[in-house]
């Protein structure tokens, strides 16, 4: 059919409308920055790049791991001049030390974009960011593009629990018969692994004889396992949404009876699939 007569029928058809592509959405939006835990400090700001410690300059770094992620979306904060950020391989900030950047990949500072969409390398792992600057607020609003795993269903057995520990709400580990007698505390768990795009879903499938709620409480750390805050006692089944630069958690559990009455304990009462959490497998 030659182009002109096609044209001719589609005139006498009526034009016809492609259909509109899909847009796009984040699967993690990272925002307020500004209020997140300091990794120690910050890199300098021009070659050669190290960490340096500080309270009145610093960043934060967030964990990757456990997304398919392709694409970072930086949004500049209404009040500040910039955003930096690194892609990394590791989490830990060590003063003096040279940054563990991506392959091919330094700090980058931007003072010009308001906007700037960035691909994320293979090998990142976690994402650095600039948050605190003498004061200021420059952290800015990051959008990840991608896609999340499948998830498990992680068992959270009585061996990765010690009876008679918990975390106070300053941090301080606090544990013995006398000081905790009705909690049970996990030891560090990965963010990537005990949770679901920055959510803790847990669920309780039995109960032991004697118990009937499980309540949870989770402590939250950084990449670098510094304490950010202890969380509040919730029931099972709940959900905790978690802080963007949280990369470990400590799980406390209560074993409480028919009358919500904690239950003394010298030995973690649960097992096995008892409770579980929604997390990703990344192994």
């Amino acid at each position: 059919m030659s182009l002109i007569l096609r044209r001719n029928i589609l005139l006498a058809q009526g034009e016809v409308t492609p259909p509109t592509p899909p847009v796009e959405t984040p699967i993690l939006t990272l925002s307020g920055l500004f209020s997140s835990k300091s990794c120690g400090g910050a890199m300098n700001g021009s070659s050669p790049y190290k960490w340096f410690s500080s309270t009145t300059y610093y960043g934060t770094i967030i964990d990757l791991q456990g997304y398919n992620l392709t694409k970072a979306v930086f949004t500049r904060g209404s009040s500040a001049s910039l955003f930096r950020y690194a892609f990394l391989t590791s989490g830990t900030f060590t003063a003096n030390a040279v940054p563990s950047f991506c392959s091919g990949t330094s700090l980058v500072t931007n003072n010009t974009d308001e906007t700037l969409e960035v691909n994320i390398p293979s090998d990142a792992k976690y994402l650095y960011v600039y948050t605190y600057s003498n004061g200021n607020d420059v952290s800015p609003t990051i959008d990840l593009y991608g896609s999340l795993p499948e998830y498990d269903m992680k068992n959270l057995p009585a061996s990765l629990f010690t009876a008679n520990m918990t975390i106070s709400t300053t941090g301080a580990i606090i544990s013995g018969v006398n000081n905790a007698p009705e909690i049970c505390c996990s030891d560090y768990l990965p963010v990537r692994e005990y949770s679901y795009n920055k959510e803790m879903q847990f669920k309780a499938n039995s109960y032991p004889q004697g118990v009937y709620y499980y309540f949870i409480n989770v402590a939250e750390y950084t990449t670098s396992k510094v304490f950010i805050k202890r969380n509040s006692y919730e029931v099972v089944p709940f959900t905790q949404k978690l802080s963007p630069e949280c990369g470990f958690v400590r799980i406390m559990v209560v074993c409480k009876d028919q009358n919500q009455d904690g239950i003394t304990i010298n030995s973690v009462l649960f097992d096995n699939d008892n409770i579980q959490v929604k997390g990703t497998d990344i192994s």
